[in-house]
C-alpha cells in the first residue's frame, strides 16, 4: 500500500472456521513507504508462517495492528516487536501469519488494522507428558541421567511471542555443572506447535573439564520424537534441533530487498543477478559438534571465500533469490556456528563476557596466564573440534539467521559472536576501555569486529541485557576513527590523496592493503544507511580514497592490486596520486586486480562505491564506478566459466 492509499481489509475466515472479524485498513505513515510482502509456499497444506521482518525508522509503530492483503484475500497479522529505532518506530518484528491452502506464491501488502482478535492462550496440554531425558558424562567425571518434564517447565517459561496467532515460551535449565539446555516451545491456533532443543556448553569460569558426551532424547509417552547421540560436546560450543508436532512451516518470506536496504538491515543487494546453484548438498537433521562443511574451520586460510564478507555467500544467494534451497543453507551455516568454539559464558549471569566489565579478558590460550583476566586453563582444554577461529577472516553467521526468522537461539547466538568480536582482540589493543576493536590491528580485522558489533547493536531486542553494551562499543569505536581521521587529521601528510585507514601493517616502508580498507567502507556505508553518528562524516573522508584510486591511478592493476604504496623511501607519506601511482608501478610492476575474483581488489573496490553510492548518493561515487564497469576484463567478474566470480560467489555484489 503507497502513501495516500485507502484499503479495506476484512479478517479472513480460517479454514474450519477457526476466526471472523471485520475491520477497516489504512496505510502505514511514511514519505515513501515499502509494505510490499511475498511469501514463497513450501507446502500446499494449510497453517501457519513466523518470520522476520525489518522497516526504516518512522514507518510503522508498535501500537499499530498489522494485517496483509495477499492475492486479493486478506489475512490478520501477529506482530511482536524485538527491537525499535530512536525514535519509537518498529526496526525488527516477528510476524505470524496463517496460510490457506493452495499453490503459488502470494503477494501483497501490509495494513493497518482498526482492531484486533483475541490473543491465543498457552495450552499446558500441547507439551504435557513430554521427557526430555539426557544421560552420560556431563562434566562432573561420572555417569548422570536427567528426566525434564517439558510441560512444566515451558509453563513456567519467558515468553517470546505472544498474541492472537501464535505464543511461544522459552525455559532452561543447567544439567550438571557445564551444560545448559533451552526448551522453547511454540503453539499456533489451530492447535499445532514445535519445540526446539539448544543445548550449550559455554560456561567459562568453572573449573572443571568441558569435554561431555550424552545422549538425548524426546519422548512423549511411548513415541519417541527424537534421539540422538553426542560423542563429544566441546568446550565453548552448542546445537539446536526443533520438531514440528502436527504441522509444518507452510511458507517462507521472499526477503524485501528495497526495505531492508533502506533500513540498514542489509548492504544494497539487488535481485536480477541469478547465483549459480551449490553442487554439494548437505545432511539433513540437526548440525552436531564437528560439523563445518561448507566453512573454513582453519579461519586464518587465506584467499577468496565464500564465507568471507559483509555476509557470506549463502546468506546473499537467499537475500538475492528467496531460494529454499538457499536459506536452508544460510541456516545450516548459523547451526554451524553454534557449534563454532568461540561462546565465552559468565557463569553467574549466563550471558557473553563483556570486555568493559574484563578489559583484561581475552578469549584465547595466552589469555590463562600472564597480566590478564585470568580464567580456569580447563576452559581451554580437551577438544575443539578442528576449529582455528581468527579475527580478520571472520564469518558472520547468527546475523541474517536471526533477522529472517526471529528465533531466539540465534539471538543468543548473534550476541556471542558479537562479544567475541571484542574479547578475542588482544587486550593491548583494545584500549583502556577494553572495547576499541579498530585499533592497532590488520584492517580487515577491524572491518569484520565492527561489522558484527554493530549487527548485534541493530538487530538484538531491545530488552536484551546486552544491548547498550554493543551499542556503546560500536559508538565508542565510530568515535575512535571519527577523533583519530576527521578531527585529529591523522592522515593529513597524505594530502590529496587523504583518505586511507592507518593499520598495523602500514607503517614506515609497508604497502597499504587498499582492498581491506574497502571492507571497513563497505562496513561503514551500512551504519550511513542505519543513521548512526559520524558515520557519515567517516564515510565522506574514505570515499575521497576510494574515489581517487579509481580517477586518479590510472590502470586497473595500480587502483584495484593487492598492495598500494603510501610511503616514500624515508618513511613519509605520499601527498599526491601521482606519486603514489609512480611508487606502486615499480614495487609490483607485475601487480593484478584480478578481474574474475568476487574477492579480488577489482571486485571488492566495486562493492565499496557501490555501497557508497547507495548510502551517500556520491556522485563522484556513481562516476568512479560507471569508469570500473568499462574497464577492460570487467566482464569476466559475471563469466560463468570462471569458478571464482560473482555468479559462485555473491557476497560482494553490492554495485
Amino acid at each position: 500500500m503507497r502513501k495516500g492509499g485507502l484499503i479495506t481489509v476484512l479478517m479472513a475466515l480460517f479454514w474450519g472456521g477457526m476466526m471472523q472479524a471485520g475491520c477497516a485498513a489504512t496505510s502505514v505513515p511514511s514519505s515513501d513507504p515499502d509494505y510490499s510482502i511475498e511469501l514463497k509456499r513450501t507446502s500446499v497444506r494449510a497453517g501457519f508462517v513466523t518470520f522476520g521482518d525489518v522497516f526504516p525508522p518512522g514507518e510503522l509503530r508498535p501500537s499499530h495492528q498489522l494485517g496483509a492483503e495477499l492475492n486479493g484475500q486478506n489475512y490478520p497479522l501477529q506482530m511482536d516487536v524485538k527491537a525499535t529505532h530512536t525514535d519509537g518506530s518498529v526496526r525488527h518484528a516477528i510476524f505470524t501469519l496463517a496460510v490457506p491452502e493452495g499453490r503459488g506464491q502470494l503477494k501483497g501488502s501490509y495494513g493497518l488494522l482498526e482492531n484486533r482478535s483475541v490473543d491465543l492462550r498457552w495450552n499446558d496440554t500441547l507439551f504435557d507428558g513430554m521427557i526430555l531425558q539426557l544421560e552420560g558424562s556431563l562434566g562432573d567425571g561420572r555417569l548422570a541421567s536427567y528426566r525434564l518434564p517439558v510441560g512444566a517447565l515451558l509453563s513456567e517459561g519467558e515468553e517470546w511471542l505472544s498474541g492472537p496467532m501464535a505464543v511461544e515460551r522459552i525455559a532452561s535449565l543447567e544439567v550438571g555443572p557445564l551444560l545448559k539446555v533451552w526448551i522453547s516451545g511454540r503453539q499456533y491456533r489451530d492447535g499445532s506447535g514445535r519445540i526446539r532443543l539448544s543445548f550449550e556448553n559455554h560456561k567459562t569460569f568453572s573449573p572443571v573439564p568441558r569435554d561431555l558426551s550424552y545422549r538425548v532424547s524426546l519422548s512423549n509417552g511411548s513415541d519417541y520424537l527424537f534421539k540422538e547421540d553426542i560423542p563429544l560436546h566441546y568446550r565453548h560450543a552448542g546445537w539446536t534441533h526443533e520438531i514440528w508436532l502436527g504441522g509444518e512451516t507452510v511458507a517462507e518470506l521472499m526477503p524485501p530487498l528495497k526495505r531492508w536496504a533502506a533500513a540498514g538491515a542489509i548492504p544494497p543487494y539487488e535481485k536480477g543477478l541469478l547465483p549459480r546453484e551449490d553442487a554439494e548438498r548437505w545432511k539433513e537433521g540437526p548440525v552436531l559438534p564437528g560439523e563445518h562443511k561448507p566453512l573454513v574451520q582453519y579461519m586464518p586460510t587465506t584467499g577468496s571465500r565464500k564465507d568471507i564478507g559483509p555476509l557470506t555467500h549463502w546468506a546473499a544467494r537467499w537475500l538475492m533469490t528467496g531460494s529454499p534451497a538457499a536459506r536452508k543453507e544460510m541456516l545450516r551455516l548459523a547451526n554451524i556456528g553454534l557449534t563454532i568454539p568461540w561462546h565465552f559464558e559468565e557463569d553467574n549471569t549466563g550471558l557473553p563476557v563483556r570486555a568493559d566489565e574484563r578489559p583484561r579478558f581475552w578469549s584465547e590460550e595466552r589469555g590463562i596466564r600472564g597480566h590478564y583476566d585470568h580464567f580456569p586453563a580447563s576452559s581451554l582444554t580437551g577438544k575443539d573440534g578442528g576449529w582455528t577461529t581468527d579475527l580478520s577472516h571472520r564469518p558472520e553467521l547468527a546475523y541474517p539467521a536471526y533477522l529472517a526468522t526471529g528465533e531466539a537461539v540465534y539471538m543468543r547466538a548473534l550476541a556471542h559472536e558479537g562479544a567475541f568480536a571484542i574479547h578475542n582482540i588482544w587486550p593491548d589493543k583494545r584500549g583502556p576501555s577494553g572495547v576499541l576493536v579498530v585499533r592497532h590491528l590488520q584492517l580487515r580485522a577491524s572491518a569484520w569486529s565492527l561489522r558484527t558489533v554493530s549487527n548485534a547493536a541493530y538487530l538484538l531486542p531491545d530488552n536484551h541485557p546486552l544491548k547498550e553494551y554493543f551499542v556503546t562499543v560500536r559508538n565508542e569505536n565510530l568515535n575512535h576513527l571519527y577523533g583519530r581521521y576527521v578531527l585529529d587529521g591523522e592522515m593529513q601528510g597524505a594530502g590529496e590523496v587523504e583518505g586511507w585507514f592507518a593499520d598495523i601493517l602500514t607503517r614506515g616502508k609497508i604497502p597499504y592493503p587498499a582492498w581491506q580498507g574497502d571492507f571497513l567502507t563497505i562496513v561503514l556505508a551500512q551504519e550511513v544507511t542505519r543513521r548512526t553518528p559520524l558515520s557519515k562524516d567517516l564515510l565522506d573522508w574514505a570515499a575521497r580514497f576510494t574515489v581517487g584510486r579509481v580517477n586518479y591511478l590510472g590502470s586497473l592493476e595500480v587502483m584495484a592490486g593487492q598492495r598500494t604504496i603510501v610511503h616514500g623511501a624515508d618513511g613519509r607519506l605520499l601527498n599526491s596520486w601521482e606519486a603514489i601511482a609512480l611508487a606502486t608501478r615499480r614495487a609490483f610492476p607485475d601487480g593484478t586486480a584480478y578481474t574474475g575474483n568476487h574477492g579480488g581488489g577489482y571486485s571488492v573496490l566495486r562493492a565499496a562505491l557501490g555501497a557508497i553510492v547507495f548510502a551517500t548518493g556520491d556522485e563522484q561515487a556513481a562516476s568512479a564506478l560507471d569508469r570500473l564497469r568499462r574497464m577492460p576484463g570487467a566482464s569476466d567478474l559475471y563469466n560463468p566459466t570462471k569458478y571464482n566470480g560473482r555468479l559462485y560467489a555473491v557476497q560482494f555484489n553490492l554495485d
